[in-house]
């Protein structure tokens, strides 16, 4: 090898040139080019040694949460970001007769006696022995019914303390959402109790509410001059808390993406993340006496005892225009529940978990 600059000869191994002092740099790509041949393979088996990694994750995973047909394959602990919250669940009618869950819907007989269908994973459906029940509203996967006595009952999952309601008294109304448990008081102040990284149970100097409403995330409270109060998660692009302009409301209901409120005049207003589900399209309805939320979907009732609904209409969970005589509505995750004034029961939407297992119901 000889220098680039005087000619000089010069040993393999050189980095200078021992006559002109010049820097040998043609040196390092040949003694560099063997690495760079040997660096594909390198890097082709670390791309396969990652793969196989995250393949057995995957895999595990699998094996925990994916290979089972139970309602609720989750973890509690993975549910800290409100992203996660995939599931639904809300309540938000008073003295409730009926309501659906995220896959359980929840009557009560006009003798007080509690029937329920659907997931019964977390002991959800067991009302058997429930009495003197008035109100029944159910969670994710927990049912809360409220007695005549003013006093709670609840069942199923407990993992957040949910079901911690033994206690409560004065209660005229309640609500269950994502692992949360609200009670409204005769004083028009409001009881929490559950999941609360979110602060959806930061109820304390609530007052003059006349209802509740426990969604995914949030906790709303109608108040008795018809403005609307809201506790939860905070964002500044969550438009899904956006109701302090409200007035003149009746009914607040809210959703996964989205809150519906029904105003004194029959008309529905919506706010939230529509992303195309239309879910929010509601300013043409009129006539409205009741409203729902569910996931990505809203269903109202009309004083004819109609109903209307837009928004996700994957499960058919929109398929309610032939209803007729409804007297009662709820929106579940993916599915819709209706009363007729004849005690009977309809539904449409997801019935995975036999959630929508009402057509021999008779609530008379």
């Amino acid at each position: 090898m000889k220098c680039p600059n005087c000619g000089s000869e010069l040993s393999k191994k050189a980095l200078f040139c021992g006559t002109c002092g010049t820097k040998i740099e043609a040196v390092d790509s040949g003694r560099n080019a063997p690495k760079t041949r040997l660096m594909k393979p390198i890097i082709i088996i670390g791309v396969v040694v990652v793969a196989a990694v995250i393949l057995t994750v995957v895999i595990l995973l699998t094996e925990k949460f994916g290979k089972t047909d139970d309602c609720h394959p989750v973890d509690h602990t993975v549910y800290t970001e409100e992203v996660k919250v995939g599931s639904f669940a809300t309540s938000d009618t008073q003295g409730k007769v009926i309501s659906t869950g995220m896959f359980h819907t929840v009557g009560i007989k006009k003798n007080s006696d509690v029937i329920a269908v659907g997931c019964t994973d977390h002991g959800e459906c067991d009302v058997d022995d429930w009495n003197d029940i008035v109100a029944v509203s159910a969670g994710y996967d927990h049912t809360l019914g409220l007695k005549k006595d003013g006093t709670v009952v609840g069942t199923g999952d407990n993992y957040y303390g949910q079901l911690a309601v033994d206690n409560w008294d004065s209660i005229i109304a309640i609500s269950a959402g994502t692992w949360v448990s609200v009670g409204l008081k005769s004083d028009g102040t409001v009881v929490a109790t559950g999941y609360e990284i979110f602060g959806q149970c930061n109820v304390d100097d609530w007052s003059n509410i006349i209802a509740i409403a426990a969604g995914p995330t949030y906790t709303y409270g109608l108040k008795n001059d018809g403005t609307v109060v809201v506790t939860g998660l905070e964002g500044d692009d969550d438009s899904r808390r956006d109701v302090k302009n409200w007035e003149n409301m009746v009914a607040v209901s809210p959703g996964l993406y989205h809150t519906v409120g029904l105003k004194n005049d029959g008309t529905v207003v919506a706010v939230g993340i529509d992303r195309a589900k239309k879910q929010c399209d509601v300013e043409s309805w009129t006539d409205i006496v009741a409203i729902s939320a569910g996931a990505t979907h809203t269903v109202g009732l009309k004083k004819d005892g109609t109903v209307v609904a837009t928004g996700e209409d994957k499960f058919g969970e929109t398929n309610v225009s032939g209803w007729t005589d409804i007297v009662a509505i709820d929106a579940g995750d993916l599915y819709t529940v209706g009363l007729r004034k004849d005690g009977t029961v309809v539904a449409a939407g997801n019935d995975r978990y036999g959630q929508c297992a009402v057509n021999g119901w008779n609530l008379n």
